[in-house]
């Protein structure tokens, strides 16, 4: 579910190449048509009340088992005269040189805060387990002021949570509050953290990501161009893989290993059999 265009970076063909069934967007018809579309307040985007309205019809359209993915538009730029009141107001450096946009910016991430609280609530009046993976994909580009070589990580961390309905905690399929190596993540392990989150037996595969969560410093490509990118550990520093353990650097020679496999290699992880 997308509450914009499916043409928009060919997500209409890019989402069937991923094995999604249906895909709910302003540009569907039938049974990808997006229902709930009311734009928010002055702003020209769907809200995100919207965009979790139509979670909620797709979960009681159907009882059974469902992946939903959802991408939201509200807090996308522009960040222009959107809504009917501002009760936030942005100060310091960050803010130096364009304050408006930020306070823009504030009250829509408010309204999520607010939109959001009231979904996680609906969710708890459901009788059958649900988890929620949630999360923003990238910073808004307004802060100007920084300089992103020495602000590259700060700029580059966006919030997180996963959360288990009131069901899913009563009935054994939630692991509980998971506080361990999970201040810093990086979005390569986010299945992993989801399926321990739901209390799932799960393959070889995700056992090892499974490990690189929990031992390993948060990755991601950095500014420097360097060979093993950017590694970040629980307090948002930078690390160097020189100073990881022995373990650590088999860990990560394991993974690298099978990322190359899966992405540029000859795919022989696939043809492996595991006993179950």
């Amino acid at each position: 579910m997308h509450s914009y265009t499916g043409s928009f970076y060919r997500r209409t063909q890019v989402y069937k190449k991923f094995g999604f069934q249906t895909f709910k967007n302003t540009e569907g018809t039938g049974k990808n048509k997006l229902t709930y579309n009311k734009k928010i307040q002055k702003s020209d985007l769907i809200g995100d009340d919207q965009a979790y309205d139509q979670v909620m019809s797709q979960l009681n359209a159907q009882q059974s088992g469902q992946f939903i993915s959802l991408v939201t538009m509200q807090n996308h730029l522009p960040f222009t005269d959107k809504y009917y009141h501002y009760n936030y107001r942005a100060n310091g450096k960050a803010a130096k040189y364009n304050k408006t946009e930020i306070n823009h910016y504030i009250e829509g991430i408010h309204l999520t805060d607010e939109f959001t609280k009231t979904f996680l609530d609906k969710l708890d009046k459901i009788n059958r387990p649900i988890t929620v993976l949630w999360y923003g994909d990238h910073l808004a580009g307004l802060y100007s002021g920084d300089d992103i070589n020495k602000y590259y990580i700060p700029l580059h961390e966006t919030d997180y949570f996963i959360y288990s309905n009131k069901y899913a905690r009563e009935h054994g399929y939630s692991y509980g509050k998971q506080t361990k190596h999970t201040q810093v993540i990086s979005p390569n392990v986010f299945t992993a953290l989801a399926l321990r989150q739901m209390n799932q037996k799960v393959s070889p595969y995700y056992a090892l990501i499974t490990n690189v969560a929990d031992k390993l410093p948060a990755t991601a490509m950095d500014n420097e161009e360097s060979a093993d990118g950017l590694m970040v550990n629980k307090n948002s520093q930078r690390v160097s893989s020189s100073k990881l353990t022995a373990s650590q650097k088999r860990l990560l020679n394991d993974y690298k290993l099978i990322q190359y496999d899966l992405v540029a290699g000859k795919q022989y992880v696939k043809d492996l059999h595991f006993m179950k």
